[in-house]
């Protein structure tokens, strides 16, 4: 599983819709020889389908490691490479609007083209869409994709349905493990530059307090407000992501005499990860 590289495609709707036609990316095409291919919108998705999959199919990712889905454009590369795509695996939560652009690109005259909303089973707000970030929301969404594997893979339902029953299980292992490291912090406050962690603090209990609000910076008064309630709760840790600028949560963080502390949404080893932030999260909660 990896993102194909290339430049950015600046080219205007006609103009690719005649590039794609060209190179035969459209309905009517012989079917590539391998296993079939799944596009994921975002890492974690991918890993999702190979876990579930295994090597009954090839796996790509739209968005490439560290690039901003907000502002990422497919390159033309990617948008070939889809033109042989049997699945497209979205989040599909209706606070991601970067997965309906690409999907309208991606499915434009692509009839045969299958589309799964992964989320579709969940209860889900309008405030956030990282909802892969919560153990609780990833079993339902496991089985979302499994079912749409099945249908474009149905002699390996067996084999699909044995590794989501594994998968179901170490879910719910490390949601027990999480809540093991996290349940003695409920109510307290985190501090991340982007909101990006609504869905694994309303699991567990905490509040996210985000340095951004809607894509735009804080204003002076939201800063001095943020400062004084860091100052008041001791919090000694800005949450930072590679995907977003650091300049704000760096001045935020010289003012608390705090610690910058990467932490990626959107990284592929979706357990490993988890892992990891609740681990950073119960460290900055410490004493």
């Amino acid at each position: 599983m990896h993102a194909v590289s290339g430049s950015v495609s600046r080219c205007s709707g006609f103009v690719l819709g005649l590039f794609l036609v060209a190179f035969g990316c459209g309905g009517d095409r012989d079917a590539p020889p391998g296993p079939p291919l799944v596009i994921a919108t975002i890492a974690p998705l991918a890993t999702f389908v190979e876990r579930l999959a295994g090597d009954r199919v090839a796996v790509e990712t739209l968005l490439p490691p560290g690039a901003n889905p907000h502002t990422y454009e497919p390159t033309m590369t990617q948008m070939l490479l889809a033109g042989r795509a049997r699945l497209l695996v979205e989040v599909g939560h209706p606070a991601l609007p970067f997965e309906r652009v690409w999907r309208e690109r991606l499915t434009r005259g692509r009839s045969d083209l299958a589309v799964v909303n992964a989320s579709r089973d969940l209860v889900v707000d309008g405030e956030e869409g990282h909802v892969w970030l919560s153990p609780a929301d990833a079993p339902a969404m496991a089985a979302t994709l499994a079912l749409a594997l099945e249908a474009e893979l149905p002699g390996a339902t067996p084999a699909i349905e044995a590794n989501l029953a594994a998968f179901l299980r170490e879910t719910e292992a490390l949601d027990a493990e999480l809540h093991t490291l996290l349940d003695p912090y409920r109510g307290r406050a985190f501090l991340v530059y982007h909101p990006a962690w609504g869905a694994l603090a309303r699991e567990f209990g905490l509040e996210q307090v985000a340095i951004e609000r809607h894509g735009k910076p804080p204003s002076p008064d939201d800063l001095v407000r943020l400062i004084a309630r860091g100052r008041r709760e001791g919090i000694r840790t800005v949450f930072v992501q590679p995907q977003a600028p650091r300049r704000g949560a760096q001045a935020v963080a010289a003012e608390l005499g705090a610690t910058l502390v990467v932490l990626d949404p959107l990284a592929p080893d979706w357990a490993e990860n988890l892992r990891r932030t609740a681990r950073l999260l119960a460290e900055g909660f410490s004493p």
